[in-house]
């Protein structure tokens, strides 16, 4: 990985904590988990095409029917 990938999940992070604190919704650690593994999984797809979204959110401990 490089400098680029860092700052690019580091912004995930960043981003969607700061979402849920704005819009007052569901502060949970499972929703935050859920929506971060699925932007960071957004993000690898889009650096990899031999990216494996669904091993990656299964490893995450994410329910794939809700994909």
């Amino acid at each position: 990985m490089t400098k680029k990938h860092y700052e690019a999940i580091a912004h995930i992070i960043e981003d969607e904590t700061t979402i849920i604190q704005h819009e007052g919704g569901d502060t949970s650690p499972a929703l935050w988990k859920e929506e971060t593994a699925r932007r960071l999984a957004d993000y690898f797809e889009q650096d990899n095409p031999k990216f494996n979204r669904t091993m990656f959110l299964t490893a995450c401990g994410i329910n794939q029917s809700q994909t």
